[in-house]
């Protein structure tokens, strides 16, 4: 993307909105199953190390969240940048 395109920040709100939903959906389905082993909300797991998994499933699921979010959060602001930055010079 360079600087002037007409129609770019739509572009990358289209890119960003996609992306969001592509990644964030699976790591909340992640989440979701990797709670419900974690707190045995479906009875038993039968053995205590496969809670332990769970436990560190949810929380590579929520770092990677976090990873996810930051990522996204910083391409916004560099199109957001991108713009204003063009605004000002034309």
């Amino acid at each position: 993307m360079a600087d002037g395109h007409p129609g770019e920040q739509p572009c990358v709100d289209e890119l960003m909105a996609r992306m969001s939903h592509e990644l964030r959906t699976p790591l909340n389905a992640i989440l979701g199953f990797s709670e419900i082993l974690e707190r045995q909300l479906l009875g038993p797991l039968g053995t205590e190390r496969y809670q332990d998994y769970a436990a560190d499933i949810r929380a590579s699921g929520l770092s990677l969240l976090a990873a996810v979010e930051s990522a996204l959060a910083v391409t916004q602001q560099l199109a957001e940048a991108r713009v204003v930055r063009r605004e000002t010079q034309g």
